[in-house]
């Protein structure tokens, strides 16, 4: 704890005084700020880029990607562990936007983003893997599609596995042999 001044405040024993902080919940990630955030990078004016700025688009989208899922998903696991679906609809909306705009001419640089692209992908199926229910966990297929959380796994997993379909396309290989 500090005096008004700065300095640290003492007590009568001349202990250093700590403030007992009060640790709550972590806000809830903002899906339209991480839709606006990725659309931000994604659909930018590139009439005055340098061409080492044009190759290296896709790979400063993939990389934003990235920092929003550590930031949202990684840093607040309270989520996940709570089994919320807000946790995999980061991971879906950041997929997304990239698959989404990976075949249009917004995104460029798509064939020099492999270490970008992997790095993001494997972060989103760490979660998709750690989601899983447990083996000996006997989910009819009605409890499956009433969970929300499971849902939102589902999901992630079909765009990750739409992405990697479309960089397998447009570059020629698999995106684990380009790297």
């Amino acid at each position: 704890m500090l005096n008004p001044d700065g300095s640290t405040a003492y007590d009568e024993n001349g202990k250093a005084v700590v403030k007992k902080r009060k640790v709550g919940k972590p806000t809830k990630p903002n899906l339209d700020k991480i839709k606006e955030r990725m659309r931000a990078q994604i659909y930018v004016d590139k009439r005055k880029w340098s061409d080492a700025k044009y190759k290296a688009h896709a790979s400063v989208v993939c990389g934003t990607g990235d920092k929003i899922i550590t930031a949202e998903v990684e840093n607040k696991m309270s989520f996940f562990k709570e089994r919320d679906p807000i946790a995999y609809q980061v991971c879906v909306e950041v997929i997304r936007a990239v698959a989404c705009a990976w075949d249009g001419y917004e995104l460029t640089g798509q064939g020099r983003c492999s270490w970008e692209l992997l790095s993001l992908l494997q972060s989103v199926e760490f979660f998709i893997e750690e989601g899983k229910p447990a083996e000996d966990m006997n989910m009819t297929e009605a409890e499956t599609k009433r969970d929300y959380f499971q849902l939102e796994r589902l999901r992630a997993q079909k765009w990750c596995t739409s992405l990697r379909a479309k960089y397998r396309e447009y570059v020629g290989e698999d995106l684990e042999k380009s790297c």
